[in-house]
């Protein structure tokens, strides 16, 4: 014990008597000079690039059903998200479990913080990217166009999500403001500042980014483009024209700190007319198409739809990443991934053998609603089947259709034999609801209706109803047989 005790005070002798010999001014003083300074920084090419990435780094993750933002389906009323091991913030609106007393966090549904993070990091950008001296010119100027439209996104996603919100405009936000100072921008202040950067931005972006010098298509897909900056103009712009925030009564006394009205007092239906302006300049550039199918067939029609949905950077793709948190094994890989897992019924994961492996388990959290059944048109006529719903004392009843005669559609009784027409090509006829029978094919590709064969070989079975039936569960080889939807029906 002694010994080691006196090698520790040896050991920190040593030490100190070297810390003397050096001076406290040379040692402990830190010389400025030294550090990297933002006109190093960015004067650097290495250096450019990593802050252009870092614009980038607080994209909102919308493909991830279950966390961050969230896909936008699950802010409208097409379908219900229920509860999972991780709870959405869908399902926490619906339950009145978000509010202002909500800790902050994206899993929480607060993304105050990060985005103007995200908005104040592309101002500094754009105060020192002129410092620059190690790239072209012609990609200096597209890089301000480029943080300028990343800029406007980013308010973008506050204001879609808290509605009218604090614009700090060309300068950085204040690091010792006070918050009780501050108080929101009008809508029409901020619609001003997002669609006067964009405009500011357009003339320097080009319409494919391999037309930027040192930009390839391969490697820098998915950086800003002129499609995107007028298709993000369009999005402002039906937020601006829609019904929440174009003359609702509900916000009409609403003021700022300044007394300056807040949300328009009237309703202004010409706003509409902009919105369609806006999407019309976009078809105009000649950049994007609708997905055209191969053939003719019903089958070929729902492949040309999928692919829109499982073919990276296709036609109809204006501004996009192909974003995976699983492992390149999983089965759901790819661009919905994520929306597969939040899909698929229990019952088919479980006669897949799938409910061991966590990604591949089917969290059976997404529910359509019968109004967006209903919406998709008819084969035949192309016309779309239902016109509206009876309404009673607690609003619309949806199971009192209002079904226009001459679409061909068929609200009641059921179709024998039927053979269903999308994806099955193995599968024997059945008895179908008619309300099912000669839909659009994307009807086919988006619902697995009751009754219907599951699109996959291997495990061969039909959606059905199998853990109410007369309180029975059904096992994976009863599902798998075709006359066990008999006894449902």
């Amino acid at each position: 014990m002694q010994t080691d005790m006196k090698k520790t005070i040896s050991i920190f002798a040593i030490f100190a008597a070297a810390l003397a010999a050096v001076s406290c001014d040379s040692y402990f003083n830190v010389n400025l000079s030294d550090q990297a300074t933002l006109e190093s920084l960015y004067s650097k090419r290495v250096s450019v690039r990593n802050f252009v990435s870092n614009m980038y780094t607080y994209l909102p993750r919308e493909e991830h059903v279950d966390a961050s933002e969230g896909m936008g389906v699950l802010r409208s009323d097409e379908s219900l998200f229920g509860a999972s091991q991780h709870t959405s913030i869908a399902y926490k609106l619906r339950w009145g479990d978000y509010g202002s007393a909500t800790v902050d966090g994206d899993s929480n549904g607060t993304f105050w913080d990060r985005y103007y993070q995200a908005i104040n990091q592309c101002t500094i950008f754009l105060q020192n990217i002129d410092r620059n001296q190690d790239d072209a010119p012609e990609y200096v100027t597209y890089m301000k166009a480029e943080a300028t439209v990343m800029r406007a996104y980013y308010y973008y996603c506050l204001f879609r999500h808290y509605g009218p919100v604090i614009i700090w405009g060309e300068e950085q936000a204040s690091m010792d403001t006070d918050g009780s100072t501050l108080d929101r921008n009008t809508l029409e202040e901020n619609i001003s500042f997002m669609l006067g950067q964009i405009e500011k931005a357009l003339p320097d972006l080009p319409l494919r980014i391999e037309e930027v010098p040192t930009l390839s298509d391969e490697k820098d897909r998915g950086r800003v483009t002129k499609g995107f900056a007028l298709a993000l103009k369009m999005r402002i712009l039906l937020l601006q024209a829609s019904p929440l925030f174009n003359g609702n009564p509900l916000y009409a006394s609403m003021t700022n700190k300044e007394g300056k009205k807040i949300f328009p007092e009237s309703r202004d239906l010409s706003k509409w007319d902009l919105v369609a302006k806006a999407a019309q300049d976009v078809l105009d550039l000649g950049v994007y198409e609708l997905v055209q199918p191969k053939g003719t067939t019903m089958q070929d029609y729902a492949d040309a739809y999928q692919s829109v949905f499982f073919e990276n950077w296709n036609s109809e793709i204006i501004w996009g990443w192909w974003f995976r948190t699983w492992a390149p094994s999983d089965p759901y890989a790819g661009t919905v991934g994520g929306l597969l897992a939040a899909s698929v019924p229990m019952q088919i994961a479980s006669a897949a053998g799938l409910t061991t492996k966590a990604p591949l388990y089917g969290w059976q959290l997404f529910t359509p609603s019968l109004k967006l059944v209903d919406a998709f048109p008819m084969m035949a006529s192309g016309r779309y089947p239902v016109t509206g719903y009876d309404r009673d004392s607690k609003g619309l009843n949806y199971s009192k259709p209002h079904v226009d005669p001459v679409s061909g559609y068929v609200a009641e009784g059921w179709e024998d034999n039927y053979t269903q027409p999308v994806d099955v090509p193995w599968a024997a006829p059945f008895k179908a609801h008619k309300s099912t029978v000669g839909r659009d094919p994307r009807f086919y590709s988006n619902f697995v209706p009751n009754g219907f064969w599951w699109p996959d070989q291997s495990l061969k079975c039909r959606v059905t109803d199998f853990s109410r039936e007369q309180g029975k569960s059904y096992t994976a080889a009863e599902m798998k047989d075709p006359e066990v939807y008999a006894t449902n029906q």
